[in-house]
């Protein structure tokens, strides 16, 4: 009895198709590569730049202390007595109209002063706790610029009467490094980075902006506490950055597609020889 040929293409017909399917893999392999995200530091996102100062000419970041009635501010207390509150909404009014790039000149110079003359001169300067210091020396920052950086734990918003027509007023309360777990109270006007209101933990927020007093509160226990009362415009909050690919990241995925082009292409050789055993064995 004649054994009749199976359909199988013939050998010119399979070669072109093993070569169409490589073709097919690495063109695959070669726009996967190209398209990987290049993310760098020039092209991350980034929060959104600080309000733009008010319209007029720049106020100075530092004035006479004759300005506000700073001597009269009375520490651990709330905001009591005439000289508090016209300093609290003296200075909120005052730091609107402060160009905040200047503002932060000052208030890292102001910082400098202090480090080389604490009993921390001998440690790096980044590493100067100003939130310590100022809990101890709150004369000496009284209506000095700061800078405090941290995450937010409470945010929540004031629509206070008062007679420089601020409203609305912001309320956030800062967590630095040096705190150890006691807050700042952050005041300002404006929000334009969008931090976010209620008890969500917002990190990478930075505060500039001008001491006013030691502000008396209670913690959760009931025991009174106090903490820095600061004034300022607004908030700088850098989000964290999405993940990023990596150089190494793009390698290691370059190596597990030409790992598995390898394995594919090796199947189909390895098909190709099956089916060239088999129609040897058919002519048999």
């Amino acid at each position: 009895m004649e054994l009749k040929p199976r359909n199988c293409p013939d050998r010119t017909t399979l070669e072109v198709t093993t070569q169409h399917r490589i073709r097919r893999l690495l063109s695959t392999f070669a726009c996967l590569v190209l398209i990987a995200p290049q993310v760098n530091a020039d092209d991350a996102p980034t929060s959104p730049a600080t309000a733009t100062p008010a319209v007029g000419k720049p106020l100075p970041p530092t004035f006479a202390p004759t300005q506000f009635p700073l001597d009269f501010v009375t520490d651990r207390t709330d905001l009591v007595g005439d000289a508090d509150i016209d300093s609290y909404y003296g200075l909120l009014d005052y730091v609107r109209q402060v160009e905040p790039i200047a503002l932060r000149k000052a208030a890292d110079e102001f910082r400098e002063q202090r480090w080389k003359t604490s009993k921390f001169a001998d440690w790096p300067l980044e590493e100067f706790p100003l939130y310590y210091d100022l809990t101890q020396q709150p004369a000496a920052y009284r209506g000095r610029p700061i800078v405090l950086t941290g995450h937010v734990q409470l945010h929540h918003v004031d629509h206070p009467e008062n007679d420089y027509q601020i409203d609305p007023v912001h309320v956030a309360y800062l967590y630095t490094e040096d705190s150890q777990h006691h807050p700042a109270r952050i005041v300002f006007t404006e929000n334009p980075d969008q931090i976010p209101v209620g008890e969500q933990a917002t990190s990478g927020v930075t505060a500039v902006g001008y001491f006013l007093k030691l502000y008396r509160y209670e913690d959760r226990d009931g025991k009174c506490r106090f903490m820095p009362l600061i004034v300022t415009r607004s908030l700088r909050w850098t989000p964290p950055r999405p993940a990023q690919f990596s150089l190494i990241s793009q390698l290691l995925m370059a190596a597990t597609l030409l790992g598995i082009i390898a394995i594919v292409v090796w199947g189909l050789r390895r098909a190709r020889h099956s089916d060239a055993v088999a129609r040897e064995q058919e002519r048999h």
